[in-house]
């Protein structure tokens, strides 16, 4: 995995954190939602209790007025008339009784009115940290599956990057080998041909020269043979042909050269074949040459066949 790919890897982890922790903030939010919404309910209920306890009460005292009030249109002249201080005593101790409870009764309504409004405003503002919450939760979860995209096609690229990569490596390993039997096989026709070349200065010093006589001497293949030179040796009078044992060909063979002057054929000379391989084979000049022998020039079993 590249750099790209790691880092890729710890925006997914760390937006993988932020997501967790906006999930936590999530919950706490409407958990305490809920808990602030029961609390609410709890508050309601007692201020139902409560004004339907002050309700009561309120009633209680209105019928103990107008009971009061009754007696007194019953009795009044003769209570105010024998005890005037005492009834009125009674007359506003009773109004201001009645006057403080109303008093108590809407303070308190009013209280548990705010107390009620404050609580609505806790849970409107609750809900909305909540909303806020599920949003922000929703836009990262979209960010984290576009990460996420990403991060499946640069890690699909890195992959490709990989096995083309181990291809090369592959190719290039194979290559080698092949070089590497190339330069052996040259090696080794080098050496052989080295070997001949030697094998053949000490019997051209054990003996005297070759005259034209032996250029004249043919021992050609009894099939009609053809192939090409694909190497000249000057100093040592060698050739070697790209054909062998596998076209018929034996030590001691001769064949015949041919190659190109300006656009006409021309006869080089003749060769007698000195080394015999399965795919190749090696020839030295036989008498004087006609015309200097090239590579690439053609070599055939005799000059009837070339010219046919």
């Amino acid at each position: 995995m590249n750099a790209v790919g790691k880092i890729l890897v710890f925006l997914n982890l760390m937006f993988s954190f932020v997501v967790g922790a906006f999930a936590v903030m999530s919950y706490v939010a409407r958990t305490n939602y809920a808990d602030q919404n029961e609390k609410l309910r709890n508050v309601i209920a007692v201020q139902q209790a409560s004004a339907t306890i002050y309700k009561t009460e309120a009633e209680k005292l209105a019928k103990e007025r107008q009971a009061w009030e009754g007696q007194l249109k019953q009795n009044g002249p003769r209570d105010l008339v024998a005890d005037p201080a005492q009834t009125g005593d009674r007359i506003v101790g009773l109004i201001k009784r009645q006057k403080d409870d109303l008093d108590a009764l809407k303070k308190a309504y009013d209280d548990q009115r705010k107390d009620l409004d404050k609580s609505k405003a806790q849970a409107t503002q609750a809900e909305a940290t909540a909303t806020t919450a599920v949003a922000g939760l929703q836009r990262h979860q979209e960010e984290n599956k576009k990460l996420r995209e990403v991060l499946d096609d640069e890690t699909k690229r890195n992959m490709t990057l990989v096995k083309e990569k181990n291809d090369l490596r592959d190719q290039f390993v194979s290559a080698s080998i092949n070089a590497r039997s190339l330069k052996g096989r040259n090696e080794q026709l080098e050496e052989e041909l080295q070997r001949l070349a030697k094998d053949l200065l000490r019997s051209q010093n054990s003996r005297r020269p070759v005259t034209g006589t032996l250029g004249g001497t043919s021992n050609p293949p009894p099939d009609q043979v053809e192939g090409l030179i694909s190497r000249v040796d000057d100093r040592y009078n060698l050739v070697t042909l790209t054909i062998g044992s596998d076209a018929g060909l034996l030590k001691g063979h001769t064949m015949e050269v041919f190659g190109l002057s300006g656009q006409r054929a021309a006869y080089r000379g003749k060769i007698k074949l000195v080394d015999v391989g399965a795919k190749f084979a090696v020839g030295e000049v036989q008498g004087k040459l006609q015309s200097k022998i090239q590579v690439g020039d053609t070599v055939a079993s005799s000059i009837m066949g070339k010219q046919r």
